[in-house]
């Protein structure tokens, strides 16, 4: 089966001989043994997550708020099943099993709890101090009798997936990307989760007590914007042109502020082709939140010409690799300070199924204005242009792009440089042309090894007019990197360089010199210095049928990021790259020890420059080498993930079980914790399906938690739907609910969960990573 390799067979296949031994040594058979098995199922999901993260030194997608919510719901129970034995299973399990598994889960959701705010609080979102703590949570409870008041009016619930397509007219809100409208059109069939996330956002967004102004987005005139020096534009933000931050050759960065008089960057960029600067946009966009990524915040059209106005969180420093020039090596340990930081954000990348493939020096910027440390700088990754987001499948890609020093050696061989068209192997498929004229509109050709073959390098992309010779092979479809495999019918896969263009006739400059394409011809005496010599083939008539062969791609993975790490590595530690510019430097990969770097340096350079990408450490050994970094980061994003507010949901529950609670034990505080931990259990896992929901992505070790979740709850749902009349009181006239009530809490987190299972089924079944479990393309 294809998902029987998948990481979640693996674990619930471990679940279950773990299940079936505890069975088989501890219980009597009796059918409340489902309470036992429900209970080890929920403590066995808590391990997974916490050693996920021990393992992984990183809180990232877990939900604080949701773990301490369970840390009270564990708490309740254990104070009504340990005094007590009410509540407990008949089953022999019920003896000392069933209170060990709750034990075992209260410490392990209090330990998740210990790495999201203390140990790993740095990979914690940075605006914890937002979340309320669990102090607080517990004082709520003695607000039950208070109502919460909410102004909708002021505020729009904005949801945002991965390129989503929303069946009605929204806000967007994407971890610091402000507000600006987007007109949808009918989402798929498929985004059912979606539709049920947006459900638990707007009961979540009700709960934030965060209303913000509905703004208008508007566009700014190309004369606006090239000759006003102060201008408001877009949802109210405002720039100075004297606030000049920097300028390349598409464009000008300038300070910004918005309505509320925070400053930001803008970057003015005119260009025609918009569609790679959308492109970009688009993957900064999914980006999303980290304190070690610029953060994108919004972006406008400029009316009456082709560019945009983008801006941006503005990070107040200097580029890394301008602080290498000027003063050469840096410590050690300050390296290691910033590696470690461009490491997380890489992580963060690849969780959001990215490639950056130009990571550089010169694209960290490195935040030592007076409110950080100059010694310890605060990182923040720039320019995502060549930036890859694979919306599905797996994160691999095959264009060649990047900055020759800093790029990976598999990234110039996807190149197709080493094609050979006589191995049918690396050939995908053929496509045949007919040329009427020559030229046939292909600027340049570029010979495979040992000169052998011509593969087109590039191919002119216009026609001037019908009929226009140099745009046969535009208007015809060729493609830059299709191989010439016959003409007419000749196959020449393996005919000399020269000889494949003479034989064609199809050399821009004179159509019959040899050595005229590339300007290397010699002149002869009879030839007027026209560089005409006598070709050793003879061209073939036309029209021409050209056999273009299109090969292979050769794909690579997320490695090639990790090379360009230990390149960035190498660049802070020796004041220079490791190799030089040119390819045949890098696809040796030989760099000389940076002077005075430790033994555990290089050891760690030693397996991320590997031209092997089989032999390269991953990213994940990589972070394990380095410490995690505890960052004292103060520019919060208003747009924190961790954000619903389970003060509420303490309340709601506290005060159903003051109304619905049994009487089993005895001891009215008993049963009313009971009773609170089992209401509050049932929407506990709203917090982490608004994390989801705000992230838009799901992480492996979180799914895999709340499917456990939501399999021990349908056990204990049906126990108790076959039981519920032990816990009612039928000479009281409210008691005598108390069992429906509890049935269907249980309910409402099965119902709650329902569409999330459904694609979590879906993905494993068909072999996807649960990760891309809101991706509405791969489920």
């Amino acid at each position: 089966m294809k998902y029987s390799q998948t990481e979640a067979f693996k674990i619930w296949a471990g679940f279950a001989v773990i299940a079936f031994v505890v069975f088989m040594l501890v219980s009597s058979g009796d059918f409340s043994f489902l309470l036992t098995l429900s209970s080890l199922l929920s403590m066995f999901s808590f391990l997974m997550v916490a050693l996920k993260m021990e393992i992984g030194r990183s809180c990232k997608g877990v939900s604080l708020k949701m773990m301490e919510s369970y840390l009270v719901i564990f708490f309740c129970r254990l104070c009504a099943i340990i005094p007590f034995e009410g509540y407990l299973p008949f089953d022999k399990s019920g003896d000392w099993f069933y209170q060990t598994c709750e034990a075992l889960g209260f410490c392990l959701a209090g330990t998740i709890v210990y790495f999201c705010r203390i140990k790993y609080a740095a990979t914690y979102d940075p605006n914890i101090a937002d979340a309320t703590s669990t102090v607080s949570l517990l004082e709520g409870f003695l607000l039950a009798g208070l109502a919460v008041q909410q102004t909708a009016e002021s505020s729009q619930l904005a949801l945002f997936g991965e390129h989503e397509r929303p069946a009605c007219r929204f806000l967007t809100r994407n971890a610091g990307l402000g507000i600006h409208a987007h007109q949808a059109h009918e989402a798929p069939p498929e985004d059912r989760f979606r539709r049920a996330l947006c459900v638990i956002g707007v009961l979540a967004h009700m709960a934030e007590w965060q209303p913000r102004p509905t703004l208008q987005c508007q566009g700014l005139n190309r004369a606006d914007a090239l000759n006003v020096m102060t201008m408001t534009f877009g949802n109210g933000y405002r720039l100075d042109k004297n606030d000049l931050l920097g300028a390349g050759g598409y464009g000008k960065v300038y300070k910004c502020t918005d309505m509320q008089g925070r400053e930001l960057a803008v970057k003015q960029v005119f260009t025609a082709n918009t569609e790679v600067l959308d492109r970009e946009i688009e993957i900064h966009t999914h980006i999303g939140q980290h304190p070690n990524i610029v953060q994108l915040i919004d972006a406008f059209p400029i009316e009456g010409a082709e560019g945009k106005m983008i801006v941006m969180e503005l990070a107040k420093g200097g580029e890394l690799g301008d602080l290498l020039e000027k003063t050469g090596p840096m410590p050690e340990q300050k390296a290691k300070h910033i590696f470690k930081q461009v490491v997380s954000a890489i992580q963060h990348l690849h969780s959001r199924n990215i490639l950056h493939r130009d990571l550089k020096s010169d694209n960290i910027l490195l935040c030592t204005d007076s409110t950080h440390d100059m010694n310890q700088p605060v990182v923040k990754l720039i320019d995502f242009g060549a930036g890859h987001w694979a919306k599905t499948g797996p994160l691999v890609a095959d264009k060649f792009i990047g900055t020759l020093q800093f790029m990976a050696p598999e990234v110039i061989i996807a190149r197709g440089d080493d094609f050979d068209a006589t191995d049918a192997s690396q050939i995908e498929s053929t496509v045949q042309i007919e040329f009427k004229k020559r030229p046939f509109g292909i600027r340049k050709y570029k010979p495979g090894p040992n000169n052998k073959g011509a593969r087109i390098t590039e191919v002119i992309e216009q026609s001037r007019y019908p009929g226009d010779p140099l745009g046969q092979a535009f208007v015809a479809g060729v493609q830059n990197e299709w191989v010439v495999k016959s003409v007419n019918g000749r196959d020449v896969s393996n005919m000399d360089f020269e000889d494949i263009l003479d034989l064609m006739g199809d050399r821009l400059l004179d159509n019959s010199s040899r050595g005229a394409f590339d300007g290397s011809f010699k002149v002869t005496g009879d030839n007027k210095g026209q560089g005409k010599v006598l070709p050793k083939v003879e061209q073939v008539e036309l029209p021409a049928q050209i056999q273009y062969a299109q090969m292979r791609s050769k794909p690579y993975d997320a490695k090639v990021d990790v090379w360009s790490l230990g390149c960035v590595l190498y660049h802070m530690l020796a004041g220079r790259p490791p190799f030089a510019p040119e390819e045949e430097a890098v696809l040796a990969g030989t760099f000389q020890p940076p002077a005075g770097a430790s033994p555990q340096v290089m050891d760690l350079l030693n397996k991320m420059l590997v031209v092997n990408p089989a032999g390269r450490a991953d990213l994940a050994t990589v972070s394990l080498e380095v410490e995690p970094v505890h960052e004292n980061y103060t520019d919060q994003d208003p747009l924190a993930t961790d954000t619903f507010q389970h003060l509420y949901l303490g309340v709601g529950a506290l005060g159903l079980s003051l109304i619905f609670h049994p009487n089993l034990n005895g001891f009215l505080p008993s049963d009313i914790g009971w009773a609170f931990a089992l209401y509050l259990e049932s929407v506990a896992v709203l917090c982490q399906l608004f994390m989801f929901m705000k992230e838009g992505r799901a992480q492996e070790h979180t799914s895999h938690f709340l499917a456990a979740q939501a399999l021990a709850k349908l056990m204990s749902f049906i126990f108790w739907a076959s039981s519920f009349s032990e816990l009612s009181d039928p000479n009281h006239h409210i008691k005598a609910f108390v069992g429906n009530w509890v049935v269907c809490a249980q309910l409402v987190q099965l119902l709650i969960m329902g569409d999330f299972i459904y694609h979590y089924m879906r993905c494993i079944q068909q072999g996807i990573p649960v990760s891309q479990l809101l991706s509405s393309d791969a489920v």
